[in-house]
């Protein structure tokens, strides 16, 4: 008898969630999650520009699931050499700070732009692109807000990455080995 009485409330237990549906969160409360995320902001050295970038808020399951390495504390894609969920920016802005007018960086489509620096000079931003199967290295002419990739270079963003050496004129990048 106690057997059966069981029996039946584990079934109609299994069945009550079963049964239940994806429910959404009150307007008010997607309205909140939902809303326009705030910029990050970069002044240039030159202070007569400012780097709006856009973050992305929520990124897809399919980039959380990506393939992850974990190695002396670090959590590095095996697919870029980068960061396993590295933040990044899908959208680049350059404002003037004498007129306030801003010009859409021309970067290329589905975009994730991580770790822009300017160079001293204040004319130029290195930027990382996540991709699939590599990271690429971009430099943004601000004069123009011209985006240019820099062809044949996979950044290992995993151990180091980019940065201007001191001539500002060229970049010191820890390039993934051609024969990996």
């Amino acid at each position: 008898m106690k057997k059966s009485i069981l029996f039946v409330v584990l079934l109609f237990a299994v069945n009550s969630f079963a049964q239940e549906t994806y429910q959404k969160p009150p307007k008010e409360i997607l309205d909140v999650l939902n809303a326009t995320v705030i910029p990050s902001t970069s002044v240039s050295p030159s202070k007569d520009k400012i780097a709006l970038l856009e973050p992305l808020r929520y990124p897809p399951i399919s980039e959380l699931a990506q393939p992850m390495l974990r190695l002396a504390g670090l959590r590095i894609n095996p697919n870029n050499n980068g960061q396993h969920r590295q933040p990044y920016f899908t959208k680049l802005t350059l404002k003037n700070v004498s007129d306030g007018k801003e010009t859409l960086v021309n970067l290329p489509p589905n975009a994730q732009i991580f770790s822009p620096i300017w160079s001293a000079d204040g004319k130029y931003i290195a930027a990382g692109n996540i991709t699939a199967n590599g990271i690429e290295l971009w430099i943004v002419e601000t004069a123009n807000a011209k985006a240019k990739k820099i062809k044949d270079v996979q950044i290992n963003s995993a151990f180091g990455g980019f940065e201007w050496m001191p001539d500002q004129k060229s970049l010191l990048v820890n390039l993934v080995s051609a024969n990996r």
